[in-house]
């Protein structure tokens, strides 16, 4: 399972960098819109692929390191596809590329391989507030 969350964490970063890339030259139908959004989403996926980096070399010695990319993940997949979508359905004139359907399904792949990785991973790793805790002395 390890191996599994590493490889759809990779994949994500290389997803980042890409989209960074299409922000930065403005390809992407979006960017070339707003250049100054555009430079600020690029530094956004810059800063979301960083800190994927750190979770895949933190994760398998503590799978709570897991619970980052699931929230952010989450968070933009609400923001970009059920905003969008809703506002395709009601019209509330809010831009969505539809050229692009990448995203979309990184976050259908990935959100859940973090959260089984995550729950498979936490049964098999030892929690580090308990291990530091008998390792002092103390008890939580």
């Amino acid at each position: 399972m390890k191996r599994l969350v590493q490889v759809v964490l990779y994949a994500n970063i290389a997803i980042l960098l890409l989209g960074a890339v299409l922000f930065l030259t403005r390809k992407a139908t979006i960017a070339a819109a707003e250049p100054a959004a555009s430079r600020q989403v690029a530094a956004l996926f810059l800063g979301i692929a960083v800190t994927y980096w750190i979770v895949s070399r933190r994760f398998p010695h503590d799978a709570r390191w897991l619970l980052v990319p699931i929230a952010i993940a989450s968070i933009d997949f609400v923001v970009t596809h059920v905003v969008s979508f809703s506002s395709a359905i009601f019209g509330l004139g809010i831009p969505y590329d539809p050229a692009y359907p990448l995203p979309l399904v990184a976050d259908l792949i990935a959100i859940p391989v973090y959260v089984i990785g995550y729950l498979a991973l936490r049964r098999s790793t030892p929690d580090s507030l308990s291990v530091s805790a008998s390792a002092s002395g103390t008890s939580l």
